[in-house]
């Protein structure tokens, strides 16, 4: 019993650092997605941010993830991705979880996104959303993500999406889901070079900024760096690449709680 109480109290605080800083609640906080794209995918972009991002797969594919948030053990979550393309666009299917034994969030998605030219793509992501608390019961909950990606020339993109469109709700309270609008322009000034630029807002809480760099100095290896406010974040991330193999390490700090780790791991594509 004292161990649960210990866990319950940790989850406690920590909630309530991140509602100080402007955190979406279904209680999970959005790690910054680096400015770079394993396997030329984007795949964690298409089920974090924009499904559209599904357009770039063009073989079959799968990504795991594995984060220890403020590197605390009942904050753990993780992810598996999959891309399949058809011959009437890209499907993905996804699944992650965030919590422990006493707390735990999971959602189960489903997407498709369709390029047309070489000017742009639209995808659509369904996503069902599971919350069990122990002692009071499980709420579920349906909603459905849209996004778009317009290259404005060969080197220069600009990226739109909605999440949450059906403005979806949890749980007997009602609890609203993140309402998100992510707004994000994307350049290429040299090849192995990227840089992004991001506004996210969830509705319900200050508007966020997000600009990072990606730079692979050599085809097996590439760095990034993203810089983010509300709450100001930094991440540092890596990728060693092995022909379909992709290992991904990122370190993300927090002004307050201790830094978070995550690790990735891409198959295919």
């Amino acid at each position: 019993m004292g161990t649960i109480c210990r866990r319950a109290f940790l989850l406690g605080v920590l909630v309530l650092c991140f509602s100080n800083y402007g955190q979406s609640a279904f209680e999970r906080q959005r790690i910054q997605v680096l400015p770079w794209n394993p396997g030329g995918t984007g795949i964690t972009n298409a089920f974090v941010y924009n499904p559209t991002r599904l357009a770039n797969i063009t073989g079959y594919g799968v990504a795991f993830g594995y984060t220890r948030m403020f590197n605390q053990k009942a904050l753990q979550s993780g992810y598996l991705y999959s891309g399949i393309p058809m011959s009437f666009g890209t499907v993905g299917l996804g699944v992650d979880f965030f919590g422990n034994e006493q707390y735990l969030e999971s959602e189960y998605m489903a997407g498709i996104a369709r390029s047309w030219n070489d000017n742009g793509s639209f995808g659509l992501l369904v996503r069902i959303f599971s919350l069990d608390i122990r002692n009071y019961g499980r709420a579920n909950a349906f909603a459905v993500d849209m996004g778009t990606t317009w290259w404005i020339t060969q080197t220069l993109a600009w990226e739109l999406a909605y999440g949450n469109i059906t403005h979806s709700a949890i749980g007997r309270s009602k609890e609203p889901l993140p309402q998100q609008i992510f707004s994000a322009v994307e350049y290429h000034p040299i090849e192995n070079l990227n840089t992004k630029f991001a506004v996210i807002h969830d509705l319900r809480y200050p508007v966020r900024y997000a600009a990072g760099v990606g730079y692979a100095p050599i085809p097996l290896l590439e760095f990034a760096i993203m810089l983010s406010t509300e709450p100001v974040q930094a991440q540092l991330g890596t990728i060693i690449s092995w022909k379909l193999i992709h290992v991904q390490y990122t370190v993300t700090t927090h002004p307050v709680l201790p830094v978070t780790h995550r690790f990735g791991l891409v198959l295919g594509f």
